[in-house]
């Protein structure tokens, strides 16, 4: 009972903030030797930029590589193989290959999807494709969805990939550098679409029938979206999405909604000055956590696992710019506190994955691939 009154009592602190004022949350910086788990590298030559991993079998990892490989790694052999029929990727600025993910029928259809930022002439969009893997070969491959209109710079691309396996597909995607797309129904920046697993459009998508706004549309007012997670127990998407100087978000996804960028946020810009005096405006969703300053993240997964009890339910993401994996603890869909682990590493951490034990895995920007399990005596 009185637990339950700390975090009460601190939750109505935080609902009491002005609204000028950031969200703030304790944050433990953990070292090494106060980190209750063994941290193994199960390989450090994976070859480049692990942007993601996902699983085609309990121990093997299907992986992209934002140089544009797609790779196989078996965590018992430790046996790495290159998978053939990937896409041509624009490799350049924050461009490549993204996102890779399993469909949840796997073991009987062997589809699996992955993003990537596909050349148009000059110009460049964030494009989902679909592909059967057979052997180390993928086949049939089909281009299920493009975003509109391609644009000429080399960043924000988002993109994540998540299913909520009631036959649909979440895509998440940049604004491209151009602030004011994010707030346009009319194009495909700066929003979550959700689709078909076959890519055609959900007949209950929101702006389905409103003039001038893309069908495919599920929320919009994003800025980088680069993690995206479906909780199948709540039934529930979250995103979380660099802010510029500061100002990096984790948000609960409701379908049709705002979630403000540029016209809200915590963030700066690069060289100092606010971007805008609102933080909050009506109609448009508070994030459920604020980074200040910016940790820079990335992948972003829920721990539902059994190996690490008192970590249920927690938000981990990587950090790119502040180099550790990030743990948010929630209370409800309200964050209370913040743990870094393996910043002593000093690695980009790019990628984060639970395996069926409920040890965690992360990929790095090196090509390393780390295991975080329990510590047993």
């Amino acid at each position: 009972m009185k637990n339950l009154l700390c975090v009460l009592l601190f939750l109505l602190t935080l609902s009491s903030c002005s609204s000028t004022e950031p969200p703030k949350v304790p944050i433990s910086d953990l070292k090494d030797k106060e980190v209750p788990m063994l941290v193994e590298t199960l390989s450090d030559k994976i070859g480049g930029v692990i942007w993601a991993m996902d699983f085609v079998e309990s121990d093997k990892l299907i992986l992209t590589l934002r140089d544009g490989q797609i790779k196989t790694f078996d965590l018992k052999t430790k046996n790495l193989e290159v998978i053939s029929g990937v896409q041509k990727v624009l490799s350049e600025g924050q461009g490549g290959l993204l996102d890779i993910a399993v469909d949840p029928d796997f073991k009987s259809n062997q589809y699996i999807y992955y993003t990537y930022s596909a050349p148009l002439g000059e110009l460049s969009a964030t494009r989902l494709e679909r592909a059967k893997l057979v052997g180390n070969k993928l086949v049939e491959s089909k281009s299920l969805f493009e975003a509109r209109p391609p644009q000429s710079t080399a960043a924000h691309y988002g993109s994540r990939i998540a299913f909520d396996h009631q036959g649909h597909i979440f895509v998440s995607l940049g604004e491209r550098t151009e602030r004011e797309l994010s707030q346009d129904l009319s194009k495909h920046m700066g929003k979550i679409v959700r689709l078909n697993l076959d890519g055609s459009i959900p007949k209950d998508n929101p702006f389905l029938n409103t003039k001038n706004a893309l069908a495919e549309i599920w929320s919009y007012g994003h800025r980088n979206p680069q993690g995206l997670y479906y909780d199948q127990e709540s039934k529930e998407l979250w995103v979380n999405e660099h802010g510029p100087r500061g100002g990096d978000e984790i948000n609960l996804v409701v379908k049709a909604a705002n979630y403000g960028w540029p016209k809200a946020t915590y963030g700066r810009e690069y060289y100092g000055p606010k971007i805008t005096e609102h933080v909050k405006l009506p109609g448009v969703e508070n994030p459920r956590h604020v980074w200040l300053p910016s940790i820079a993240p990335s992948d972003l997964t829920r721990y539902q696992g059994a190996a690490f009890p008192s970590w249920k339910g927690s938000f981990f993401s990587g950090a790119l710019a502040l180099e550790h994996l990030n743990r948010v603890v929630m209370v409800g869909n309200i964050s209370i506190k913040e743990e870094r682990y393996l910043s002593a590493l000093e690695e980009r951490i790019r990628s984060v994955l639970v395996d069926q034990r409920g040890h965690i895995l992360v990929g790095t920007d090196t090509g390393k691939i780390l295991k975080l399990s329990p510590l047993t005596r």
